[in-house]
């Protein structure tokens, strides 16, 4: 990846995202996130575009692959809130060294399982750091379902994600928590401009 394209992607993110964001994604996010409480994992938490959302009293950790969007949630980042930054993405050692068993209540995943290179080996590192009944809270764009629609992201996938920092428009994430040992205790599914999958799982029964 060129030393350029990084902190370009980080600076139009906001502004492409904007429509989208207007158009019902921040009322999703808004939503899911507001019932939060305790210590929370955001993965590939951005521009920070999240942190609003967070009731008072969170211990928010955010952790980002992008120093550019570390760089820029950090000048988002709400006095009032406490949040930790660390510059790392699932599968690396600082992410992995700073997290410990069963210390979370909750982690925040919003657009993000689309780019991670192996997500049943995230899955297995929610598992790992939640405590019993602690939650992991998905809303992610996910492949169609109508044939036409599916073979279009198909061909477009490659170009998307050269240019999407590695965003795949085929990945099925709902199919990937059904098959995990957590607990689906809400899901919605909907289109905006695509496909989009809403969740909340639990470690242990519900």
């Amino acid at each position: 990846m060129s030393h350029w394209y990084k902190p370009v992607f980080a600076a139009v993110y906001d502004p492409i995202m904007a429509r989208i964001e207007a158009g019902g994604l921040s009322d999703w996010r808004r939503a899911f996130l507001s019932g939060l409480s305790g210590q929370v994992l955001e993965i590939g938490s951005g521009t920070g575009v999240n942190f609003p959302f967070y009731p008072e009293g969170v211990q928010l950790i955010a952790s980002d692959p992008s120093g550019p969007m570390i760089h820029r949630a950090r000048r988002k980042a709400p006095k009032d809130k406490n949040i930790r930054f660390i510059q790392a993405g699932i599968g690396d050692r600082a992410l992995d060294e700073s997290i410990r068993e069963g210390s979370l209540d909750a982690i925040v995943s919003t657009l993000v399982l689309c780019s991670v290179p192996e997500p049943n080996a995230a899955i297995d590192r929610f598992w790992k750091w939640l405590k019993p009944g602690g939650k992991v809270i998905l809303i992610e764009h996910i492949h169609a379902t109508k044939p036409v629609n599916q073979r279009l992201q198909q061909w477009v996938n490659p170009v998307w994600r050269a240019v999407a920092d590695g965003c795949n428009l085929t990945r099925s994430t709902d199919a990937y928590f059904k098959e995990s040992p957590f607990t689906c205790i809400e899901e919605h599914y909907d289109i905006l401009a695509v496909r989009w999958y809403r969740a909340i799982y639990q470690k242990g029964p519900a």
